[in-house]
């Protein structure tokens, strides 16, 4: 199989860090690991891999707590509305707000 890892960069000053996504082409559709930001030139390059497997985006997965990725998955669920979302238990904000009333998840999750 094959698998495509994506990378961004982000920072605050002189401190900057990269965040990594991947993709995996799966028989239902695609797979998103750990969202980044939906930037045009992203779905640009998500939209070749759509094309080039004949498959959708079906899943986003959020396997991990940190701000950093699940930032990004309220923007991304809206660009790929048909997509399931996943996430890993105990996700929390801060102030402790009711993740729908921040935005961060706009419908069911899984």
């Amino acid at each position: 199989g094959k698998l495509f890892s994506f990378e961004q960069q982000q920072g605050v000053f002189d401190v900057t860090v990269n965040i990594r996504m991947t993709v995996l082409p799966l028989s239902c559709g695609l797979v998103v690991v750990n969202p980044i930001a939906p930037t045009p030139q992203l779905q640009e390059m998500i939209g070749s891999l759509e094309k080039r497997f004949g498959k959708p985006v079906t899943d986003v997965l959020l396997t991990t707590t940190q701000v950093e990725h699940k930032v990004y998955l309220e923007p991304f669920s809206r660009i790929y509305p048909q997509a399931r979302i996943w996430t890993v238990g105990r996700q929390w904000s801060f102030p402790p707000f009711p993740l729908s009333l921040i935005g961060l998840f706009p419908r069911s999750i899984t």
